[in-house]
């Protein structure tokens, strides 16, 4: 996805975990279950349309720029097809200073893998998550993270 995060991918067994822990460790509870669980405890969850949209709030930022990017990305999706997948986000511009940007779930930015006491480097990383890079699922993981 944008902004170089690591995809979740498929779960990892405990033995592919390795010495940095569980995914569910690493990314925290799946958006899926989280989407879940919050439907059922909503009064409004049952209701057609009803969805929770990852948002974060972006403040003393310039979002517009951002939004320009994303209307670019949409247009370069459609020039340019499989295998380079782009996922464009939403982002409201709230003012001249602040924003809301939807982000993708599941996800870990770069920045926040690089401050976990554990992480040696993103090879590292992948392999102990998703297996070595000559097995199919360690293969499969890479592929995606290139192709996002």
């Amino acid at each position: 996805g944008a902004g170089g995060a690591a995809a979740r991918g498929g779960r990892a067994s405990r033995e592919e975990v390795g010495r940095v822990g569980s995914l569910d460790q690493l990314y925290g509870e799946p958006w899926a279950d989280k989407v879940e669980r919050i439907r059922r405890a909503s009064p409004h969850g049952r209701r057609s349309g009803w969805a929770l949209v990852p948002l974060l709030s972006k403040a003393n930022d310039d979002v517009r720029q951002e939004v320009f990017v994303m209307q670019l990305l949409r247009l370069l999706e459609r020039a340019f097809p499989a295998p380079l997948w782009l996922r464009p986000y939403a982002i409201l511009s709230t003012g001249p200073r602040s924003g809301l940007i939807e982000f993708s779930p599941d996800t870990q930015s770069l920045h926040a893998l690089k401050r976990l006491p554990r992480f040696g480097s993103l090879e590292e990383h992948f392999r102990d998550h998703y297996g070595d890079a000559s097995s199919p699922r360690g293969a499969a993981a890479r592929h995606n993270f290139v192709s996002s």
